[in-house]
């Protein structure tokens, strides 16, 4: 990671794979499928297999969406 002035700077790759691993588990959890949750979130089942595979660029509304659905908000886990 990149430090400015005590900011650390994460590729976006990181988030996007942190991200990830996340929302899939949180969906898993759940016991939920690609689709219902696509449904839950009002977005399409699509996006949800990009934000997976970590090859979405997802919004913030987007992840605010999927926090709402999961009832979590999600924990990225970064290691340098």
């Amino acid at each position: 990671f990149l430090h400015e002035r005590n900011i650390a700077i994460i590729p976006k790759s990181i988030l996007r794979t942190a991200l990830a691993s996340e929302v899939k588990s949180l969906r898993s959890k759940r016991g939920l499928s690609q689709a219902a949750l696509a449904e839950l979130s009002r977005l399409r089942q699509a996006t949800i297999s990009d934000i997976e595979q970590a090859s979405g660029n997802p919004t913030l509304e987007t992840i605010e969406q999927l926090s709402k659905s999961l009832k979590a908000i999600p924990r990225l886990k970064f290691s340098e």
